[in-house]
């Protein structure tokens, strides 16, 4: 009697877990059909309210958003992906969605209302001159200094042997200490803050085509440092740079029956350059020559996924955070670490500035890779930062804080430092998405708008009124 009563609980326990992954399947199918149908929604919207120049920097946002929490995780879940680094998350798929429909609604909400809230002053007009506050010549002048101060830095590092960088002899990225720019040195360059400047000159850039700095010697500039950023082992630099010029493009258009194949031309060669770039980054940073391509081949649906593996990780994060009780991160990391980061680590005991809990979680998540294999440190997206922080009402307030902020950029008037800012805070939307950690990206915020506060600043200094004025006091 016993042995059939333990069989009919067993029975029922199947029949439970039957009825939950039908439930999980489906709850994760109706989430797909909500993040179509908000992004449908969106693009009327864009449409109905200005056209893409004017939501430039949502409608990026949410083409990222598109295949980060679209399209990589529809091609995981409908090909039967459910596991990364050998290690299975297929269970936390329905949580994961429920994370996605929620972020996309309210980063939603936050900018259309936004752009609903008209601004309750103007904007103040920049002031243009012809003389030595002329943005070109500022921003020349900048330029030049940044790069002073980043060969500087690594000059004091000890770095000297500079043709390394152009020798692609190399065969194993490892002879001669021959890995990443920032590795030919021992053990980093001399000042961290000198070395953040590489992302000054990626705004620079873009401020430079806004003013019409002559088209040869911009695409010349850009060789030089998009080499330079290569280097340096990161795709950011070079893909917000991509973006900014594409964006800058794109509010050009006139629309004619001739910028119709422009148009097309211009995302075909952004597509092919990402593509590239991403064959071939770490054999140029390690300037390994065999194994550079131009093969596109190469580039399949398994590298696409791997690229875009943000929401993988995610659900290996939300697994160990069930397997080891992990709370709420609350803000540890997002804004304690902002504060660490902007502090010397020579004020922190045994010159070690503490490590950041979620990054900690993050890459525990991940599993420890077999003996030579490189860490893994695949990334959130900042959606799942903010849920991993404060849970779901992080996530709705984070959110909609970030659409708001962005509704903010509808309302900027006309004028080329206007635009110039519009596309590097759309360009800056691409870290702050695909990489959902705040400390970093604060960083980077504060480096790109130097240009920005310089120019600004020297807009509205009054040099010749204060002559005039010492003039007539005498």
């Amino acid at each position: 009697m016993a042995c059939r009563e333990g069989e009919g609980l067993l029975f029922i326990i199947y029949l439970t877990e039957i009825f939950d992954l039908i439930v999980m399947e489906w709850f994760v199918h109706l989430a797909f059909g909500a993040l179509a149908i908000m992004f449908i929604f969106n693009l009327l919207q864009v449409l109905r309210w200005g056209g893409v120049s004017r939501h430039l920097a949502y409608c990026f946002s949410l083409f990222v958003y598109f295949f980060y929490v679209g399209v990589t995780p529809a091609i995981n879940f409908y090909t039967g992906v459910n596991s990364l680094y050998g290690i299975d998350y297929g269970a936390y798929f329905p949580e994961a969605m429920g994370v996605y429909v929620v972020g996309l609604a309210a980063f939603t909400f936050g900018y259309w209302s936004s752009v609903h809230l008209r601004p309750t002053r103007p904007y103040r007009k920049l002031l243009t001159y012809d003389d030595w506050r002329s943005p070109l010549v500022v921003l020349s002048v900048l330029f030049v200094l940044c790069w002073v101060a980043i060969v500087y830095n690594l000059y004091k590092a000890g770095f000297m042997n500079w043709m390394l960088l152009f020798d692609f002899s190399n065969t194993t990225g490892e002879e001669q200490g021959v890995v990443f720019l920032y590795s030919l040195t021992a053990p980093h360059p001399e000042y961290r803050y000198l070395e953040a400047l590489i992302n000054t000159l990626i705004s620079i850039l873009i401020m430079f085509l806004v003013y019409r700095m002559p088209r040869l010697w911009w695409w010349a500039l850009v060789v030089v440092c998009g080499y330079f950023f290569l280097l340096s082992g990161w795709r950011y630099r070079i893909i917000m740079l991509m973006v900014g010029a594409a964006g800058y493009f794109w509010y050009n258009l006139r629309w004619r029956p001739q910028d119709y194949w422009k148009a097309l031309l211009v995302i075909i060669v952004c597509v092919l350059g990402i593509m590239l770039l991403t064959l071939n980054r770490m054999a140029i940073a390690k300037r390994i020559g065999s194994e550079t391509t131009l093969d596109l081949r190469r580039f399949d649906e398994k590298l696409l996924t791997e690229q875009t593996i943000n929401s993988q990780v995610f659900m290996l994060m939300l697994r160990y955070r069930d397997e080891h009780q992990m709370p709420l991160d609350w803000g540890r990391t997002m804004f304690l670490q902002t504060y660490y980061r902007a502090i010397p680590s020579q004020f922190f005991p045994n010159n070690k500035k503490p490590f950041p809990p979620l990054l900690e979680w993050q890459w525990a998540a991940q599993g420890t890779p077999e003996a030579g294999q490189p860490p893994r440190t695949g990334a959130i997206t900042d959606w799942e930062e903010y849920y991993l922080s404060f849970g779901w009402i992080g996530l709705i307030v984070l959110a909609a804080l970030v659409g708001w902020l962005l509704g903010r950029l509808a309302h900027l008037p006309e004028g080329d430092f206007y635009l110039a800012w519009k596309l590097c805070c759309t360009a800056f939307m691409f870290q702050i998405i695909t990489r959902g950690y705040l400390p970093q990206q604060v960083e980077l915020f504060v480096y790109l708008m130097f240009p920005f506060a310089l120019v600004r600043l020297l807009s509205h200094y009054k040099l010749k009124e204060v002559f005039w004025y010492e003039r007539k006091s005498k």
